[in-house]
């Protein structure tokens, strides 16, 4: 009778998590076809509106640095009501705000100071959403679930690839501006999927749970007694993080330079639309082995290691679109992204989770998307909008090579820094 109830309980709790797996995939899959509209084909949007490329840049620039800002204070804010306010509500919030800046931007005309405007509040709403979904699959984990992050953000991955694709399609028909109209389809399509997400506190049905998730259950008193941690604090105690950190800043910094006018390499080189939107599917498609890549060798390699290789690949991707006269070397090129940030964006996630304390991921993962998307690509976007209407495309290129390349530097001043595990620092032999 005894062994009958545990497989019950075994099998309902397999269901559970299965569902979960589910949800959380889809709702990695509705945020990245919405972020091939809002990221890859911003600057299309943009240009239609008839903005130059510095003022692209600077519109760009500030909604990034936006992000800084305001991804810091989510993190913080998160942290200290995780028990009274559950995260998928926060960005359920973040979200809805995002879907109303969305619907502004295609119904009115604006002028250059009110487009600022408003991307600020896409800084401190969409652009923070990333790393928070990631966050809710590490809450779920300290919580017992049993959740496969690599694979469900490999869905997303796909999901951005075929959007990539359809979008290019979509704007030679039409015009980027209509693009924004899937974009506020899908952005509501995920905020209805992150109202039905499960709660990350689900301890209180612990006679319901297999064993590993008692034991993850009982442990979730520790977990809240934990001593939540300043930004500050986890900058300044923690060396490698704060290198790791630096360092994923700089390669941001060299991918934003490289890309935000990759559609002018591309009808430079006598393409269009459709080669830029299949150069991002080959790009997406090819971080959909990295997650498989990821939990084959996890365990025989450092995540140190994994993390170099991110920069090394993604500073080789930016010298094939800067030196290449072919429109299909740069599409094909665009598989580096299998070992750079494929790697580097389930990679992080463990990362996090290694190194800080459960109290401090929510933060862990805000500052690096506050040094990464908001201040590596903000000072990118100030970066490339300057050069490309100062020296031209050519420059332009080139100087995302010498960034790329310097981010590698600093992941290998990583590598040699201390380490941190769950706050404890032990000095590398």
């Amino acid at each position: 009778m005894g062994l009958q109830k545990k497989i019950r309980v075994d099998t309902s709790i397999k269901k559970k998590n299965a569902k979960l797996n589910i949800k959380y995939a889809i709702l990695q899959m509705m945020f990245w076809t919405c972020a091939a509209s809002a990221y890859a084909y911003l600057t299309q949007m943009l240009q239609y509106k008839g903005f130059t490329d510095g003022q692209i840049g600077v519109i760009n620039a500030v909604k990034l640095f936006s992000t800084v800002v305001f991804q810091i204070i989510i993190g913080v804010f998160s942290d200290r009501h995780a028990e009274c306010i559950q995260l998928k509500y926060i960005i359920s919030v973040l979200t809805a705000v995002a879907l109303l800046l969305t619907f502004v931007f295609y119904e009115y005309k604006l002028s250059f100071v009110q487009t600022v405007m408003l991307f600020i509040g896409y800084g401190a709403t969409f652009t923070c959403i990333s790393p928070l979904i990631d966050s809710l699959s590490i809450k779920y984990m300290n919580g017992g679930r049993n959740i496969n992050y690599p694979i469900c953000r490999a869905a997303g991955s796909c999901a951005w690839a075929v959007a990539c694709v359809l979008f290019g399609v979509f704007c030679d028909r039409y015009d980027a501006n209509r693009l924004l109209i899937l974009q506020m389809l899908f952005t509501a399509m995920m905020l209805a999927v992150l109202l039905v997400m499960d709660d990350t506190s689900s301890c209180s049905d612990c006679r319901a749970l297999g064993a590993r998730e008692r034991i993850a259950a009982a442990n979730i008193t520790e977990i809240r007694k934990t001593e939540v941690h300043t930004a500050g604090y986890l900058l300044t105690t923690y060396p490698k993080y704060r290198w790791f950190l630096i360092g994923s800043a700089v390669m941001f910094m060299g991918y934003n330079v490289g890309t935000t006018f990759l559609i002018n390499v591309f009808e430079r080189l006598g393409g269009n639309n459709f080669h830029y939107g299949l150069a991002e599917f080959v790009m997406a498609v090819s971080e959909v082995p990295s997650a498989f890549l990821l939990i084959k060798f996890r365990k025989r390699i450092s995540l140190d290691k994994i993390m170099l290789c991110c920069a090394v690949f993604m500073t080789f991707k930016n010298m094939f679109a800067a030196f290449s006269d072919n429109v299909w070397v740069i599409v094909i090129s665009q598989g580096c992204e299998m070992l750079g940030f494929g790697l580097f964006y389930s990679g992080s996630v463990y990362l996090i989770e290694e190194m800080l304390s459960p109290a401090d991921v929510v933060k862990g993962m805000s500052l690096i998307n506050a040094f990464t998307v908001g201040a590596g690509e903000g000072i990118g976007a100030l970066l490339c909008g300057w050069i490309n209407s100062r020296y031209g495309l050519t420059v332009l290129m080139d100087s995302s090579v010498v960034i790329s390349a310097v981010s590698i530097v600093c992941i290998v001043i990583m590598c040699r820094a201390s380490k941190e595990i769950h706050g404890k620092i032990i000095k590398n032999s």
